[in-house]
């Protein structure tokens, strides 16, 4: 815990003296929205915006072959989303009326991609990491349906 301490004690300064400078943009922290990161951060009230980074894993491909519906995959974002929401509210009302903008979010395109979207995939694509633009497509577009949550949107694939 001390050693979380720190790192905001040192960010919050980092702020503090990138404002006190010549840049007079706006500043904001990428995390990726998993209990190892996002509420573990100390400095949401100093940034202009909260930057979230969403892999979300929408296949679960372990347990059966069936590939979800389009449908399945929206409400899989829908469920996640309304934990988030739910995060954001219990923050302080400086951080919890803070823009959030989605800075990265990644669906490889091969099935293996919607089920473990951060992974690595292995340098020849075959079986569950063959290509599939398909599932791809699904994968964005579940976000896209569910993209009240953020204030700014940029989606790009």
């Amino acid at each position: 815990m001390a050693k979380e301490l720190n790192i905001a004690a040192l960010s919050k300064t980092l702020i503090r003296n990138i404002r006190a400078g010549d840049y007079s943009g706006l500043l904001t922290y990428c995390s990726i929205f998993y209990p190892i990161e996002t509420q573990k951060i100390g400095f949401w009230d100093d940034l202009d915006f909260i930057g979230m980074d969403f892999y979300l894993p929408l296949l679960n491909i372990t347990n059966d072959g069936n590939i979800s519906s389009q449908q399945d995959m929206v409400q899989r974002f829908s469920d996640y989303f309304q934990y988030f929401k739910i995060w954001l509210s219990n923050q302080s009302s400086n951080a919890s009326s803070k823009p959030v903008v989605s800075t990265e979010v990644e669906y490889p395109s091969s099935l293996a991609g919607l089920a473990i979207p951060s992974a690595t995939p292995p340098i020849q694509c075959f079986g569950n990491y063959s290509a599939n633009f398909t599932l791809q497509d699904m994968g964005f577009k579940a976000l896209e349906n569910n993209s009240e949550v953020f204030n700014e949107t940029i989606i790009l694939w």
